[in-house]
């Protein structure tokens, strides 16, 4: 078995299900390379209050795509919904909802690398969990082998998954923060009802991705609880984390106020993704019991 990366151990993944040689190459050298097509479970029709759009997205963080939107439609976000979040860096492709938006204001939206195709009507809202899956289209370059030996590898790495039954459907580090894994860590304080600790670890929690005056200014506001300062040198991208410490400046033991600043689709992510985190480490073990990936056996929930 090949070591797995610290950063997929932190996740709940500590082990690769077989041990077949690489291919190599690099991941993602272009934006393009990564392609994520979104499989919707649902059909709309020509009515409805709600207004069902294929939403095409390139380089954009999902949550951030969907404030921008808000904003130039003047409506709250929470009349605009989504089967769930998609990789930042990548092309693709989803269904989203508009509560009571008229077509044609969708249409007039201009936004760089975003493209929106209106494909109907509906009575139902767009909902976490409205796909059957996501189809992927992943580029890879650079690989340093020749063809010959790199048919060989995909071949044997291909029968070893059929042989297993299918690949494990691990939640990937998107779910938890490509440069800072910290969601799980949050939702697990929430769900234990440690509201302050949940507040301080997204406020201030330092990983090592971070650039270095972020790693910096975290460390200095989790040992001081100097959200002042930590406003002076938080960058303003870290909104969510800004506007928390504002809360705090103000009612300094309101941890539950300081959530409330963040959009409630945020909040529930903290969840998910704790959640997500729980999947992972149960797959795991599962794969070390020696039990099936593609059926259930007695005591699975189905």
């Amino acid at each position: 078995m090949y070591k797995v990366p610290p950063v997929e151990e932190q996740i709940g993944i500590d082990l690769y299900t077989n041990n077949t040689p690489g291919i190599g190459g690099a991941l993602r050298r272009q934006i393009e390379d990564f392609r994520v097509i979104e499989i919707s479970n649902r059909e709309e029709g020509d009515k409805g209050k709600y207004t069902i759009v294929e939403l095409t997205k390139h380089n954009w963080e999902t949550h951030h795509l969907i404030r921008d939107i808000s904003r130039i439609l003047g409506i709250s976000q929470k009349r605009i919904g989504f089967a769930g979040t998609k990789d930042k860096r990548a092309v693709t492709t989803q269904k989203i909802s508009f509560y009571d938006v008229p077509e044609e204001k969708i249409e007039k939206i201009n936004l760089k690398d975003v493209e929106l195709k209106v494909l109907g009507r509906s009575n139902r809202s767009v909902e976490l969990g409205d796909l059957t899956g996501n189809e992927f289209i992943i580029t890879v370059r650079e690989i340093d082998i020749e063809k010959e030996e790199l048919e060989s590898r995909m071949q044997e790495t291909t029968q070893s998954i059929k042989e297993q039954g299918g690949v494990p459907n691990f939640f990937g580090i998107q779910r938890f923060g490509a440069f800072r894994p910290i969601t799980h860590v949050v939702g697990e304080s929430i769900v234990r009802g440690d509201i302050e600790k949940a507040a301080l670890e997204y406020i201030a929690a330092a990983y090592p991705d971070e650039p270095e005056e972020t790693r910096e200014v975290r460390e200095l506001v989790f040992n001081s609880r100097d959200y002042v300062e930590g406003l002076k040198g938080y960058p303003l991208q870290l909104r969510y984390e800004r506007a928390m410490m504002h809360h705090l400046v103000s009612n300094p033991e309101d941890f539950a106020g300081a959530f409330e600043t963040v959009p409630m689709n945020i909040r529930k992510m903290f969840v998910h993704a704790y959640q997500s985190y729980i999947y992972n480490t149960i797959i795991c073990r599962r794969i070390k019991k020696g039990l099936p990936l593609n059926r259930a056996v007695i005591g699975d929930i189905a």
